[in-house]
């Protein structure tokens, strides 16, 4: 039997606060629901970008950069210029993705 061996990624590290993870859980929960109705749309009805469109419409904040675009939630993690941000992001390639990750303010 061939075992396979993973070795550890880019991950996110927050503190194990009750209000972060209260709020990352919702913002789940709101993709989860968009996500949800979008595949259940008809092929010829399915556009990605209105997922994002319909996130921004519940309080998510849109950025477009070269890797595409996003509707994101972030959070101070109190460990200071850092913030921790679930965002969905549609790529170049029409692809969604979700991305959570922590981001730190750049001077």
């Amino acid at each position: 039997m061939n075992m396979k061996h993973y070795s550890a990624g880019k991950g996110v590290r927050f503190p194990a606060d009750l209000e972060l993870l209260t709020n990352v859980m919702d913002a789940m929960a709101v993709v989860t629901g968009t996500v949800e109705e979008f595949n259940e749309l008809k092929a010829d009805r399915r556009k990605p970008e209105d997922v994002i469109k319909y996130l921004v419409s519940e309080g998510f904040n849109y950025k477009s950069d070269d890797f595409g675009v996003s509707a994101y939630k972030g959070w101070d993690t109190g460990k200071g210029d850092e913030q921790l941000r679930v965002a969905v992001v549609l790529n170049g390639r029409g692809i969604l993705q979700v991305d959570i990750r922590n981001w730190y303010a750049s001077v």
